[in-house]
């Protein structure tokens, strides 16, 4: 019990650091915030689509 006292700051400020780049990389910069950009300009366009519904594919290397 008092090792896992000891070892409980320590897993709350890792949980903490990975919140806080998981909410930097998608919402501030980084890959995740680029693809989620993506994300949201094939929306745009998928919504602008006047015919039936269809499967947009968009890839790259």
């Amino acid at each position: 019990m008092q090792k896992l006292l000891k070892l409980a700051p320590w897993a709350i400020a890792a949980a903490a650091a990975w919140s806080l780049g998981f909410i930097y990389n998608v919402y501030y910069g980084g890959e995740l915030s680029f693809l989620r950009g993506m994300y949201f300009q094939k929306m745009s366009l998928a919504a602008q689509v006047k015919d039936s519904p269809r499967l947009l594919i968009l890839g790259g290397s």
